[in-house]
């Protein structure tokens, strides 16, 4: 298995242009998707569990450490998605 650092990737954010947080008993993470289609999947998964409209909502490419900029004062983790079917699966 190799590892590679990752710069930037797909996120869905809200209105304010921040990463939307997911909870779990671990803590709070963002999600960032390798691939656009999986954090579309996501995107749509998301608004329907939530019943969130859509337009409140968006795709975004962004550089990781801006992000971990934006989430540094809530402590939330970046979690790294490389195949969302695995993870739903």
């Amino acid at each position: 298995m190799s590892y590679s650092p990752v710069t930037s990737g797909f996120f869905v954010v809200g209105v304010e242009g921040s990463p939307v947080i997911e909870k779990s008993r671990q803590g709070n993470y963002a999600l960032v998707f390798l691939k656009r289609t999986d954090a579309s999947r996501y995107f749509e998964q998301m608004c329907q569990l939530r019943r969130v409209p859509q337009q409140d909502y968006k795709i975004s490419t962004m550089p990781l450490h801006l992000v971990k900029r934006l989430l540094s004062h809530s402590r939330v983790q970046v979690c790294v998605i490389e195949n969302w079917d695995k993870v739903v699966a």
